[in-house]
């Protein structure tokens, strides 16, 4: 298999499970965002807390904007919200500023800088994070190529993920064994 077939492999791979989280503000436990029950998001209270700096409503309000939920999709606020808990540490929101540079929503498409975002929230244990930097070091998408670390990111993501990272996180492995 040629490297171009190979990476075109592992790209599909990230299609497939590019996951979008936000912020369950109330039990302060990150959660995909499909699962949120927007009829329980009091959206006024989550924009008064923003305001107010609580980094979980940034990246709730943040991930609202980006993701369309309870809200029409606007990527510049969403990025303007999202950048503010990403500032104050907060993986979750570190996580989808690095999908928004992945996939140049509202700002230029960034390999690198999503490699940056996906790291930080990556090494707090964010398994959707440790799998799209998996990807991005197998690919050498704004990384030097590098298959011990993308096997190493793989691994962390299969251990902390779901059933779906585990199976994507399975599948980029068996690439990446086969065809290096």
């Amino acid at each position: 298999m040629t490297r171009k077939t190979r990476l075109l492999l592992l790209i599909l791979i990230l299609l497939n499970c590019n996951f979008s989280w936000g912020w369950n503000s109330t039990t302060s436990v990150g959660v995909p965002a499909t699962k949120v029950n927007l009829t329980k998001l009091n959206l006024s209270q989550i924009l008064k807390s923003a305001n107010k700096g609580v980094p979980t409503a940034q990246a709730n309000l943040g991930a609202c904007y980006l993701y369309g939920y309870g809200v029409k999709k606007d990527f510049n606020l969403a990025y303007s919200w999202l950048i503010k808990a990403a500032n104050q540490n907060l993986p979750i929101a570190q996580f989808n500023i690095g999908i928004m540079y992945l996939n140049g929503y509202g700002i230029p498409l960034n390999y690198n800088n999503a490699a940056t975002w996906f790291y930080k929230a990556a090494a707090k244990g964010i398994p959707e994070a440790q799998l799209n930097l998996g990807i991005l070091y197998a690919t050498g998408k704004g990384v030097k190529q590098n298959k011990q670390l993308a096997e190493y990111w793989f691994n962390r993501a299969s251990k902390l993920g779901d059933a779906k990272i585990k199976n994507c996180a399975s599948q980029a492995l068996t690439i990446l064994h086969k065809h290096h």
